[in-house]
């Protein structure tokens, strides 16, 4: 669905950090404006009006997460790939620095080429081979709603929540962070806190019928870069991980860099140093 995104400005710094964002947008060619509250108000009446504004991206797009995740292994399946569905990978085979495979509880896979891409897990499953790999898991818990009638129009991002209008009618209200925690469990103090910020920015939210509620584990890198590349000490090892927030947004282009990179494709140098697995990180702060 492309129906644009508003970034809310609830305070004057965020109005003015949002200010200079539109100008880089438009200094890289992309498409960015500044709505003033009362156009904020004429493309989304729900929305409470104690606002300072909002950046406007009219191209921004989002789409259905688990769709999207169906169709890509419905798409690497056509093109001849075996999924093993909760297959726990346990060690890489590693010889004299160099990939020979992987060990499951089930089997053994030989290969000389291994991409791993297992979220905020990746790194785990390297520190059992004596690899380093610094990142952290970032618990984040949401819930969705189904009002009687449409609420909204674009993606509404805002400092503490945000508002994705899904085909169906539902509102996927996001989301909670909570860092250096694999637990997944959907507390009540996270959903709360949730709906409080939420009906602060869209009071008509109060009379929505409650849907669903889930948590995930985002994997986070110290700099808030992702790890894409080749480990260059273990031939035959690529890591593709450490996305954050923006795993399914940057599928397509982590597939077609890793699958480059595999096939002994020029790496652009610009997004081979950026994302080196092994590039000394700074934390982001």
């Amino acid at each position: 669905m492309e129906k644009g995104m508003l970034k809310i400005a609830r305070t004057d710094e965020e109005a003015s950090h949002f200010q200079d964002l539109i100008r880089l947008h438009l200094d890289a060619g992309e498409q960015a404006s500044w709505f003033t509250t009362e156009d904020v108000l004429l493309k989304e009446k729900h929305l409470h009006p104690d606002i300072k504004g909002a950046m406007y991206i009219g191209k921004d797009a989002q789409v259905s997460a688990p769709h999207v995740t169906k169709a890509f292994l419905k798409g690497a399946q056509a093109y001849g790939a075996v999924v093993y569905e909760k297959v726990q990978v346990e060690e890489l085979l590693i010889d004299h620095n160099v990939m020979k495979g992987v060990k499951t509880k089930e089997a053994t896979y030989y290969s000389d080429q291994v991409i791993v891409s297992a979220g905020a897990w990746s790194e785990c499953l390297l520190q059992k081979s004596s690899l380093e790999l610094p990142m952290y898991p970032v618990k984040g818990e949401c819930l969705s709603v189904k009002p009687s009638s449409p609420l909204i129009q674009a993606t509404i991002f805002s400092e503490g929540c945000y508002f994705v209008p899904k085909q169906n009618g539902r509102i996927l209200i996001g989301a909670t962070v909570k860092p250096y925690t694999y637990d997944q469990t959907v507390t009540f103090q996270g959903i709360q806190q949730l709906m409080e910020r939420a009906v602060q920015l869209m009071p008509a939210l109060q009379q929505a019928e409650m849907d669903q509620f889930w948590a995930g584990i985002r994997p986070q890198t110290l700099d808030g870069l992702p790890y894409l590349g080749a480990y260059q000490e273990v031939g035959g090892l690529c890591i593709a991980t450490g996305h954050y927030r923006n795993g399914i947004l940057l599928a397509p282009a982590t597939g077609e860099l890793i699958a480059d990179l595999v096939e002994g494709k020029e790496i652009d140098p610009v997004f081979r140093e950026a994302f080196d697995p092994q590039r000394e990180v700074a934390i982001q702060l």
